[in-house]
């Protein structure tokens, strides 16, 4: 069992409108996965809904396939939302994650690669505030520095961070600073580790990917630690062309596994990265 804490694959199933049931079969193989559609901010609202609607579609003909293999649906970037009521909208689609931005900035917060000094809006604490009651997950990936510090001072929900990797082995504003980690080690947060080769090192391949691992192990600890591959696809015949060398599809994780035994690790701590604390974070959250 694997788990995938962020890939794209609803975009191409909703959009393509490829069989559901074969895609589903296809990534039963991979049991354990956070199915997201991502908004990239510019969508109209009308497009918001439509995709919902679909999505909701989606999770009602198959809730019982994805509840036995622990696939959960996801929102990446809630640009086009405009009012609180709007939650309703994501509960009733089945959406069990969240995250407030894709790259850019919106009514709620403010994403990655924008103004540095704008962070979490009046209107977003107020969503907090709704989102709280409920029992989806809030991602903090795509967050600028300050929506995220905004965020981890005000909210007491649950919070993961599915899909960032280590700004000290890779300067990039995706990544996660020192000072974010230890914030996330003070609230035990879960931190999925991104295969996508810009986020990882100057090689782009497994032995920086790891390097990324120990240095999450050295500051969070193992038990905090999940794979965030940020797939855009999740079928085994698809490559991922953006992953680094040596992990491009699903069935690559052969060679990470390998690569882990290696350096050490053990089969305790490869099942709690591959599958074991993700699930039993969401299963804690009650949404599995």
């Amino acid at each position: 069992m694997i788990f995938d804490t962020h890939t794209d694959v609803l975009f191409d199933i909703i959009n393509n409108h490829h069989n559901l049931d074969y895609h589903l079969k296809e990534m039963s193989n991979y049991k354990g996965a956070v199915l997201n559609y991502y908004f990239k901010g510019n969508e109209s609202y009308d497009s918001f809904l439509f995709v919902l609607k679909k999505i909701k579609e989606f999770y009602r003909k198959n809730f019982k396939i994805l509840e036995k293999h622990n696939f959960v649906l996801g929102v990446e970037g809630l640009g086009p939302l405009k009012k609180l009521s709007d939650l309703d909208l994501l509960l009733d689609s089945g959406i069990k994650v969240v995250t407030l931005t894709w790259n850019d900035k919106n009514l709620l917060a403010t994403g990655t690669y924008t103004n540095k000094k704008r962070g979490l809006t009046d209107f977003g604490r107020c969503f907090l505030d709704k989102l709280i009651s409920t029992n989806i997950i809030l991602d903090l990936s795509h967050l600028n520095n300050k929506s995220f510090k905004d965020i981890i001072k005000y909210y007491k929900g649950n919070v993961i961070v599915s899909h960032s990797n280590v700004k000290t082995l890779c300067n990039n504003e995706r990544n996660l600073s020192d000072y974010q980690l230890s914030l996330i080690k003070s609230k035990n947060i879960l931190v999925g580790v991104n295969s996508y080769k810009n986020f990882v090192g100057q090689k782009k391949n497994l032995d920086s990917f790891i390097n990324v691992i120990d240095y999450l192990y050295e500051k969070v600890g193992i038990n905090h630690i999940c794979l965030g591959l940020d797939f855009d696809y999740y079928l085994p015949s698809t490559i991922n062309s953006d992953s680094i060398d040596g992990l491009q599809y699903p069935r690559d994780l052969i060679n990470l596994k390998n690569k882990l035994l290696e350096k050490g690790y053990s089969i305790v701590d490869i099942e709690k990265l591959f599958f074991k604390n993700a699930i039993l974070y969401f299963k804690s959250t009650l949404i599995l």
